[in-house]
């Protein structure tokens, strides 16, 4: 994913998965040191979303064999990612619903490339 680690979430083994998803977000944006008048020692961005993903391995038996998953919803987390500022938690709505999360955040919608619809998200901080 080029700059980005990604994080697999499945509901099969973390029936909870949205809510870990973003608890785990935010707890990769204490430990890189953003938060309430912190300077972050590397600048970091978390995208979260829940849908649909065709998971696999890719690779050879022989040789290196990845996990991967693709589909749409891979794609909108990817582009989540890249479109959250340093310190911020970009979550779609369908993750922040799924996890059950009851507080007030930022609400935006952003249109994504590749994907065909704007899709309203909510942005969470590390505090």
């Amino acid at each position: 994913m080029g700059d980005q680690i990604v994080g697999y979430f499945v509901p099969l083994y973390a029936p909870a998965h949205a809510r870990t998803a973003i608890e785990t977000g935010r707890a990769i944006l204490r430990a890189t040191g953003h938060g309430a008048g912190k300077q972050p020692w590397v600048p970091v961005g978390v995208g979260v979303h829940t849908g649909e993903a065709y998971i696999g391995t890719v690779g050879r038996g022989s040789g290196l064999v990845e996990l991967t998953a693709i589909g749409e919803d891979v794609n909108v987390a990817a582009r989540l990612a890249s479109i959250a500022a340093a310190g911020e938690l970009v979550s779609s709505e369908a993750a922040f619903a799924a996890a059950g999360i009851d507080r007030p955040t930022e609400s935006r919608e952003v249109t994504l490339k590749g994907v065909s619809q704007p899709v309203r998200v909510r942005v969470l901080r590390a505090d």
